[in-house]
Parts: C-alpha cells; structure tokens; sequence
C-alpha cells in the first residue's frame, strides 16, 4: 500500500485466495482497488498494489428544514459556507453545524439556518417631540395612530406615513396648529352672528 509491503501469504497453485482486508487507514483516507482482482492463485507469484487516498464527504446546508444545496468535499479542505440569498425584509441565522476550523472532517456534516422577518421600528414625532414608537415585522400594516394633542391645539398629520413597514426603521413627522373656535350669538334662539 502506497509503495510499502503490507501482507504476505502463500498458497498453492489453485488455491482459493482470501482477500486480506487492509484496516490500517487514517481517518478521512481510504484504499483504492488493489491493482488485479483475482481469486484463484494462479502459476506465478503475484503482487497487488493499492494507495490511498484522501475521502470525500458530503455537507448538506438546510434553511428551515429545506435542503438548499449540497456539496462533496475531501477531508480536511477548507469549507467556504454557502452564500444563501434571502428575499428583502427576511434575515437568515447564522449557520449551525460548521466546525470551527472550516475544516471538512472525517464525516458527513449537516449545517442549519433559519430565517425570520425583520423586525424595524417606526417612530413618531409631532412638533419635533418625540411622541411614540411601536416595532412591526417587514410587510406588517402599520395602524393608524393618533397622538394626544394638548388643549388649544389640532393635529394636522403626519407626513410620508407608509402603509406597510419597509425593512428599515422609519422616523414620521407631524404637526399641530393653533385651534380656531367660533363664537355663535343667538338672539332668541336664533342665530345671529357666528365670530
């Protein structure tokens, strides 16, 4: 095996040869085919010859619970995680299941992530005062919010309110202006004048 002698036996023309199993393999490395198959010891002397050779195996990425794509690699190769791409406002975990070194091993390897919505935060400011922040996923309708307004003024709106939340944080403004109130005269019941 790889140029050195490994066994030895003898036997007699015609005698059934059994194959010698050859077990002392690093692991990660296996014995390629001996170089005859033969069964039967034929009128000669015979030398088979095999090497060994470094083992591949296979790493399976899985996003929630989904195989996204697979791999062979040989034993000890460095191992370049696999580039998921997501759809926007989604974020993927980090994998699970890589060996620190990103060295492939000895065996076959089974790496996980997950993926989840993100989440941003909206945040509401009337006259320049921060009045409000509520945190929705990516996608999510964004109810309507009304803040309280002190006595002798109305709110206006808020400007540039998205209806769906993007996948980043949004900062709304909205504004007040001073209250108009009328002043009704009525004369006997009936209304005079309005000031």
């Amino acid at each position: 095996v790889d140029g050195k002698l490994v066994h030895s036996e003898n036997y007699g023309y015609g005698v059934h040869i059994t194959k010698y199993e050859f077990t002392d393999i690093d692991n990660g490395y296996e014995l390629s085919d001996w170089s005859e198959q033969i069964t039967t010891m034929p009128a000669r002397n015979v030398s088979l010859y095999a090497t060994t050779k470094v083992k591949k195996y296979t790493i399976s990425y899985y996003v929630d619970n989904n195989l996204v794509f697979e791999n062979q690699l040989l034993f000890n190769s460095k191992i370049v995680p696999y580039t998921y791409d997501v759809a926007e406002g989604i974020i993927l975990s980090d994998w699970s299941g890589l060996p620190i070194t990103l060295l492939m091993p000895a065996n076959d390897l089974v790496v996980t992530a997950t993926t989840s919505p993100v989440v941003s935060t909206i945040t509401y400011y009337v006259d320049g005062v921060k009045v409000n922040e509520k945190a929705y996923e990516y996608g999510k309708t964004i109810e309507e919010y009304v803040p309280v307004i002190g006595e002798g003024l109305t709110f206006v709106g808020f400007e540039n309110i998205p209806t769906t939340m993007p996948a980043k944080d949004v900062v709304v403004y909205g504004y007040t202006k001073l209250a108009s109130y009328s002043i009704n005269y009525y004369i006997d019941g009936v209304l005079t004048y309005t000031d």
